[in-house]
């Protein structure tokens, strides 16, 4: 017997529908894999038809929500059911941008056992700046820049402009990786204006200036 899950994905304040992906899980199905897939349509409404049992529902919002969204042991009887999902906007927006390794691992993990609410933006997938996503933010989100072992060429200009950017408005913003302030160029306006940084050379012993 097949019955219908439908609901909606809106925003939680505005209610206003987003168009998110959203990928149902059947019980004891053996393939592991999403049974339905489906993409909520402008004003937020989503239908599946699927056989009777129960789920585990994913949803992949876009940006400015969090990475992703699941709920599990929801029953489907033969009469349906209805599964809203109210997002909220991300509190932190992670910015992944280590060359293609995990460096971002520990931070998301830091996030989640906080309840922080998190979007993250990987540089390498996308090969641009996550400056189209902070746009789409309401709120300015805290950023935190995780640039790995890069040792030479952490932040490019563009990046930079970003930061400067979300600074300059008064966002707020962690900056983490190797070397960023001794490969940053002579009169960076990220470090020396924003950050109160200036890179006076190596030392063999610990010092503070």
């Amino acid at each position: 017997p097949q019955a219908l899950i439908s609901g909606t994905v809106s925003d939680s304040l505005t209610t206003q529908g987003i168009v998110a992906q959203l990928l149902f899980y059947a019980d004891g199905d053996p393939t592991g894999g999403p049974t339905h897939t489906t993409t909520s349509l402008s004003n937020g409404s989503y239908s599946v038809s699927a056989v009777v049992g129960t789920y585990r529902i994913v949803v992949l919002p876009p940006a400015p929500y969090v990475d992703t969204v699941a709920v599990q042991g929801i029953p489907l009887p033969v009469t349906g059911t209805t599964v809203n999902f109210p997002l909220r906007q991300a509190q932190v927006l992670l910015v992944d941008d280590d060359g293609g390794v995990s460096s971002q691992t520990p931070y998301q993990n830091s996030l989640r056992r906080l309840n922080y609410r998190r979007r993250t933006f990987s540089i390498p997938e996308s090969g641009g700046t996550p400056a189209g996503v902070l746009a789409s933010f309401t709120q300015k989100p805290i950023v935190v820049w995780a640039t790995g072992n890069d040792t030479t060429n952490a932040l490019t200009v563009a990046e930079r402009s970003v930061l400067v950017s979300h600074l300059a408005g008064g966002g707020k913003a962690l900056l983490t990786g190797h070397n960023i302030a001794q490969f940053s160029p002579v009169g960076d306006t990220l470090l020396e204006t924003y950050l109160g940084i200036q890179f006076n050379g190596n030392a063999a012993s610990p010092f503070l200036r």
